[in-house]
């Protein structure tokens, strides 16, 4: 089995303290735990290939290495100024035309969303333009049966367990800030491997439809939003106050009805 997973660099100060981390990029969290559920599939079957994905700067092909150090067998960075600009629909498709360069790839793993963007769209765009099955809200990785993966998804109040044919899809719900403990003898190791680096050219791609100009949105602005909240101070005796807090409840509960 052949899998590909995506990972998307995140500005680190999104996710840690930056006084106690010395790289300007770190994985996306969402796309960590999803990178960890695969690599779990390797101790089910170590004749498992799995490359980590990732397009980005340059800065951030330190997280293919760390990817490498977990245990992926291959690492390739799609870097290029063309990508600059690419929003979800040009980013599915600059993905999308590596995993098709990679050939027979049984299956596409991603974190639900990235914390920078929040969309949630790319891995469906992914599926659609390889013609794949898609499934979401996934917990975690089960193991096989009968060539098949099997899955646990969460749907609502209920955990079902899926038997999944491949090639196909998926994307997990969860995520971990856990960063992963790794040797230096690892990181060594992987380091001297290296990761590979492609570009536009590398994965024949479409000039036109990625960057700016394969774009459909343009990010005109970004602002930072502080929510204050109202507090309201009751002032009594401990009947007074359970007084108001019955009178609150009962003023929600007719308001749903």
């Amino acid at each position: 089995m052949r899998i590909v997973v995506c990972i998307k660099p995140v500005r680190t100060e999104m996710v840690y303290k930056t006084e106690d981390r010395n790289e300007k990029y770190t994985f996306n969290p969402y796309d960590l735990y999803a990178l960890e559920q695969s690599l779990s599939l390797k101790k089910l079957d170590d004749s498992i290939e799995i490359i980590a994905l990732s397009m980005g700067p340059m800065d951030a092909q330190h997280l293919l290495v760390k990817s490498l150090a977990m245990g992926c067998d291959d690492g390739i960075i799609l870097n290029d100024s063309a990508f600059i600009g690419s929003d979800t629909l040009a980013t599915s498709y600059v993905l999308a035309t590596a995993i098709k360069k990679l050939n027979k790839v049984d299956l596409i793993v991603c974190g639900a969303k990235s914390i920078d963007g929040e969309t949630g769209q790319v891995v469906f765009g992914i599926a659609e333009r390889l013609k794949l099955n898609c499934i979401q809200h996934l917990k975690k990785v089960i193991g096989f049966e009968d060539d098949k993966l099997i899955l646990e998804q969460e749907n609502g109040d209920r955990r079902l367990d899926l038997s999944l044919n491949l090639p196909a899809v998926i994307a997990f719900k969860d995520f971990t800030l856990k960063q992963p403990d790794i040797s230096l003898l690892l990181h060594k190791r992987a380091k001297q491997k290296g990761i590979k680096i492609w570009n536009a050219d590398d994965i024949e791609a479409d000039g036109n439809k990625i960057g700016n100009k394969g774009s459909k949105t343009k990010v005109i602005g970004v602002r930072n939003i502080v929510t204050k909240r109202e507090r309201t101070i009751v002032n009594g005796s401990i009947a007074d106050k359970a007084k108001y807090l019955t009178e609150l409840l009962s003023l929600g509960s007719n308001i749903k009805n």
